[in-house]
């Protein structure tokens, strides 16, 4: 009959197989460590990861566990790479290699396939990964992008109607095209509106007109403009301006503009009565743009026209304020709540001298 007898683990085998898996706990810890870039900072704090980037006197190191990590580059002392990286030097050079141990802080080497070259942490100006484009190549591309001209387009219609004791029926359309630059804003604009009550027509306007803007240093730049306007309520068959100034920025701000403009202009106007007009004339005009948090828009423009001759006699004066509120966060479709003045000092065949009207549009804005 065969016994067979338990066998038992000596106190010594214990303490072997626990020694045994230290060791080998700590041979993957130093391999691990031997496969990560690291910074060793004037502290003696010893920080690895992967070193995905150094610009602007900043470290960029992943660590993985708690993310990008930035380092004040003037706090460092060491630095070392497991993998080829470019390297940019202070000089203007740019080595390819592997910025390797041994070196005495705070100097650095990097072995290349050329050799081993030396420098010291605070003459490494741009450090990125061997499979990345050059950085300065990438700002370079950006300033290019924001420099180039970009269209954007803005679309409009708003209407209104009644039944019961009165009939109307208004319709308004507008529709913009702007190439802007970094220097210089052209603009395209062209807008309808046609009214009836009781069957009698109470507004039928037609307008465009082209507006260029440049800028010539700081605030200051210069402006043209070209405009023609139809109303057949105002027995108005045509009327052009003319003008040219120069521009004055009083506010630049990334959420909000104030503008002013002052220069000459040139009117001419024919009514269907027969009377006509043409005279010189100064033109003068204030822009304000604000933007609340991404919710809203507001824009109010104010041109002001008045005769050489006749400056507080003869003048037409126009407002337009609106509030634009985005329906959804891309801001393509939204609606805007507004109000526009229109007055002329001396009106034909009786009409009034102010023009007053109230609107609700649905927007529509598209382009770079």
């Amino acid at each position: 009959m065969n016994t067979q007898v338990p066998l038992k683990t000596s106190g010594t085998s214990s303490r072997f197989l626990q020694h045994a898996l230290f060791g080998i706990a700590a041979l993957m810890a130093s391999i691990q460590l031997t496969f990560a870039d690291s910074v060793t900072t004037n502290n003696g704090s010893i920080l690895t990861g992967t070193i995905t980037k150094i610009t602007g006197g900043s470290i960029h190191l992943d660590t993985g566990f708690s993310g990008i990590v930035k380092i004040d580059q003037t706090q460092v002392i060491r630095l070392e790479t497991a993998n080829m990286v470019n390297v940019r030097l202070s000089k203007g050079s740019t080595l390819l290699g592997q910025i390797a141990p041994g070196a005495q802080p705070p100097q650095i080497l990097v072995r290349t396939g050329n050799g081993v070259f030396s420098a010291e942490v605070p003459d490494v100006v741009d450090v990125w990964q061997q499979d990345l484009e050059d950085p300065v190549v990438t700002a370079l591309k950006a300033k290019q992008t924001a420099e180039k001209r970009k269209w954007s387009y803005t679309a409009g219609l708003n209407f209104n109607g009644q039944n019961g004791n009165s009939e109307e029926f208004g319709l308004a359309a507008n529709f913009a095209a702007t190439l802007k630059g970094p220097q210089d804003k052209l603009k395209f604009y062209f807008s309808v509106l046609n009214s009836e009550r009781n069957g009698q027509v109470s507004a039928n306007e037609t307008k465009g007109g082209v507006d260029y803007a440049s800028i010539l240093k700081d605030k200051y730049g210069w402006y043209t403009r070209f405009e023609l306007e139809k109303d057949e309520f105002e027995a108005l068959d045509m009327r052009s301006t003319t003008a040219a100034g120069i521009s004055y920025k009083l506010l630049e701000e990334a959420d909000r503009s104030l503008g002013f403009r002052a220069g000459f202009a040139y009117r001419h106007e024919s009514y269907s009565t027969g009377d006509t007009f043409e005279d010189p004339a100064m033109d003068l005009g204030l822009d304000y743009h604000m933007i609340y948090k991404d919710m809203f828009k507001l824009d109010t423009t104010v041109t002001f026209v008045p005769d050489f001759s006749e400056f507080t006699e003869n003048y037409r004066l126009a407002q337009d304020t609106g509030v634009s509120i985005p329906f959804v966060k891309s801001q393509l479709w939204s609606l805007r709540l507004g109000f526009s003045n229109d007055y002329n000092s001396q009106p034909v065949n009786g009409r009034e001298e102010l023009d007053t009207r109230y609107y609700t549009r649905l927007q529509f804005d598209w382009g770079d």
